[in-house]
């Protein structure tokens, strides 16, 4: 797995590199180490191995090279790495994000010079995609933002099973009968138990009983027949 991560590290900043378009907007950023916010995305020689690492745990790596090729959805795209790794390999990826205009610039400077096909769409809790033109054989969602709502006081909270079954069933209408997903969750507001990743046990039983295999932070969905039928 060590081996194959370097490989893809290599040929993705190899890519990378030889884009000049790229390499011109990469140059009007300047992260310090251990940056935390967008900016950091310029620092691609820092940020990649982790990136591509944690696609490795996902099982993402072997969809990458597999002989197959899919159309893959990846939701909150941000720059765009994730889409140039597989448009690297001949797939069709497409990127859905927030508008540019309520985005970080540097989204917009890198996902226009990697070419990525984005979808401009703010995922709201009982709020309909957008009707996408083709089906996803993969979808995508790394660190998650879009999960979360404004609750009776205002605060914000994590999405609890209603949202999760509305947005998935909803989402699988674009997608091909054996569609996989794969999510990365960001910690859910206030916990700090082993529920971190989740606002309460249901939604963990919820995602268990589509047929979700979960491990931390990741949780993928290999088949979605249940979510169909439930």
């Amino acid at each position: 797995m060590k081996l194959l991560i370097q490989a893809l590290l290599k040929i993705q900043k190899t890519a990378l590199e030889a884009n000049p378009a790229f390499m011109k907007a990469r140059a009007a950023y300047s992260p310090e180490p251990g940056e935390l916010g967008p900016i950091k995305y310029a620092d691609y020689e820092r940020f990649l191995p982790g990136f591509i690492s944690a696609m490795g745990k996902f099982g993402l790596l072997e969809e990458i090279l597999g002989e197959k090729k899919l159309c893959v959805l990846d939701i909150g795209t941000g720059p765009g790495y994730t889409p140039h790794l597989f448009n690297l390999f001949g797939h069709e990826a497409y990127g859905l994000d927030i508008p540019y205009s309520d985005a970080p610039k540097i989204y917009k400077e890198f996902t226009t010079a990697l070419g990525i096909k984005r979808i401009v769409h703010r995922i709201q809790p009982f709020e309909p995609l957008p009707c996408f033109k083709v089906a996803f054989d993969l979808v995508i969602a790394r660190w998650t933002c879009f999960n979360t709502k404004v609750s009776d006081d205002g605060s914000l909270a994590s999405w609890d099973v209603p949202e999760w079954d509305y947005f998935l069933k909803d989402l699988l209408q674009y997608c091909t009968p054996n569609v996989r997903l794969f999510f990365e969750l960001n910690k859910a507001r206030g916990k700090h138990t082993f529920l971190d990743f989740f606002p309460n046990k249901e939604l963990l039983a919820y995602f268990l009983s589509r047929g979700a295999y979960i491990k931390g932070r990741f949780i993928s969905f290999p088949c979605c027949d249940r979510i169909r039928k439930g």
